[in-house]
């Protein structure tokens, strides 16, 4: 059973959540979790070998979270995943 290793937490949810999907997008193992503290809203790893590509990408979200990058690869995995429940 592998760690959870705690990337980056963020005020507000919607970040979070989308660079989650956007980690995932680009084969990083990451998942959302809520704590209830001021920066409640934390992307975790599930494996500690993507450590270095996934701060590098976070760095980059942060700087630019707007960037329709993240935002066309949220709709993409949100289509696939109602073509799958469907």
């Amino acid at each position: 059973m592998s760690t959870l290793l705690k990337l980056v937490a963020f005020s507000k949810e919607q970040p979070a959540r989308l660079l989650t999907i956007y980690l995932i997008e680009q084969g990083i193992q990451a998942e959302y979790q809520y704590s209830a503290n001021e920066y409640a809203h934390t992307v975790m790893l599930l494996e500690s070998s993507d450590q270095v590509k996934a701060k590098k990408l976070a760095e980059e979200f942060v700087l630019n979270p707007n960037n329709v990058k993240y935002q066309k690869n949220t709709k993409r995995l949100l289509g696939n995943l109602a073509k799958r429940l469907s």
